[in-house]
């Protein structure tokens, strides 16, 4: 009987440890999400601790503008914690609205040194916690309304 407790226990505490979502699943090398009439959009997380931003995790997106004429791409973005849609309840506010221009072969990256356009990041949690802060971390996101000019 001892033996099976031990083997239980050693299969939850196995199993809540590993089974949790860590920072390190998620991708930290440029990843294609889509491409959307000749816009690559890419994205990464990354551990964020220079110039004006600190102790955070951001998912960095990358677009590049691959036709030979000028677009306009504008979007929704849907955020995800835990698995959940986090901004469902009020997806329509401008907060989650973004777009961006780009000309002909142009490239606007985030590096994650400033926050100034929140076009090309979002927030995906704290990298240490202090007291009061919220443990959740963005575990997805999905761009919606899409529109391409």
């Amino acid at each position: 009987m001892r033996i099976v407790l031990t083997l239980l226990l050693t299969f939850v505490l196995s199993h809540t440890i590993f089974g949790q979502v860590s920072q390190s699943d998620f991708p930290t090398d440029w990843t294609i999400y889509n491409t959307f009439d000749g816009v690559e959009v890419e994205y990464k997380y990354q551990e964020c601790n220079s110039g004006a931003v600190k102790n955070q995790v951001l998912v960095l997106f990358r677009f590049s503008n691959n036709s030979p004429d000028h677009k306009t791409l504008s979007w929704t973005t849907k955020h995800y914690r835990a698995g959940e849609c986090y901004n469902c309840a009020n997806i329509d506010s401008h907060e989650y609205r973004h777009e961006i221009s780009l000309s002909p072969g142009e490239i606007v990256e985030a590096d994650g040194t400033s926050k100034e356009d929140d076009n090309i990041y979002l927030f995906s949690s704290f990298v240490n916690l202090a007291k009061g802060m919220p443990a959740t971390k963005l575990t997805g996101f999905e761009f919606i309304n899409i529109n391409i000019d």
